[in-house]
């Protein structure tokens, strides 16, 4: 986790996303709920909560661990870089797939949205065959915390 809880940016909080105000949970210095709802603005006067009946003991279904990881944008120069016209049309149409349409592809592809570590990964694995090795591959890269899905009720 970040100690540093001034680089924390509270519009990148998912709209919707619960918050929990739990100061006597165990867990909360870990918690990136926690740590978004101690960054609450002023004039937000309203925000989903988890309620603190939720921890039992050490646990707590809602906790998501406040750690930053790797985000990237656009690979546009990527795809640039294969070769063969073959592996390009190969990966349109599978990452078309796999991101759920054509259109969604595009803003990926245009660094309008972005891939989270695992979508990265994935795309690599995928260029592996083509014979494409390289590290960073991506347009842009950003270090941000990662908001998980919040759990159902």
């Amino acid at each position: 986790m970040t100690n540093d809880k001034e680089e924390f940016d509270f519009n990148e909080v998912p709209s919707g996303w619960a918050l929990c105000a739990g100061t006597d949970c165990p867990k909360a210095a870990a918690c990136l709920r926690h740590l978004a709802y101690c960054h609450i603005p002023h004039d937000k006067a309203t925000a989903m909560c988890v309620m603190p009946w939720a921890q039992t003991g050490r646990e707590c279904r809602f906790f998501a661990p406040a750690e930053k990881v790797l985000f990237a944008r656009g690979f546009e120069q990527l795809i640039r870089r294969l070769h063969s016209r073959d592996a390009r049309h190969d990966l349109r149409i599978a990452l078309s797939d796999y991101l759920g349409s054509k259109g969604t592809y595009d803003r990926y592809k245009k660094g309008m949205r972005w891939l989270t570590p695992e979508q990265q990964q994935w795309i690599i694995t995928f260029l592996q065959p083509y014979g494409f090795e390289e590290e960073m591959p991506f347009d842009e890269y950003k270090e941000s915390y990662a908001f998980p899905a919040t759990p159902s009720t």
